[in-house]
């Protein structure tokens, strides 16, 4: 299942319609490497957006971080290191995006009514 924190798509892989290389590389992926797929997008029986790979990328870079915040499970880790929780936790991406909207709208409002953002040096 490939996700880019808010869609989700799976990725369909054979053998036969990839390179040796690629193949193999997906074996030894874990959960919170980046992946790239390209391929025929298709659905399948049960109607579910689906990818048939016939070439890919990845970078296993971010995985170990991001293992280690899903088992931390404190608190003062997952605030320091904003970053990997919002890849990793996807309550944490909902809150944050839901955050980043009423900001926005509080700041047109204020905008629309000749309201100045101010902010302490």
């Amino acid at each position: 299942m490939l996700s880019d924190g808010v869609h989700r798509i799976q990725a369909y892989l054979r053998q036969d319609s990839l390179p040796e290389r690629d193949f193999a590389t997906f074996k030894l992926l874990d959960f919170g490497d980046f992946v790239g797929v390209q391929g025929r997008v298709f659905r399948t029986k049960t109607n579910e957006l689906t990818i048939w790979a016939s070439a890919s990328r990845s970078s296993r870079s971010a995985s170990a971080r991001c293992r280690e915040v899903a088992r931390a499970a404190g608190v003062e880790i997952r605030y320091r290191q904003r970053y990997l929780d919002l890849i990793v936790n996807p309550d944490s991406r909902r809150v944050f995006e839901v955050r980043a909207r009423v900001v926005a709208a509080i700041r047109r409002f204020l905008d629309a009514r000749g309201f100045l953002e101010s902010r302490p040096r």
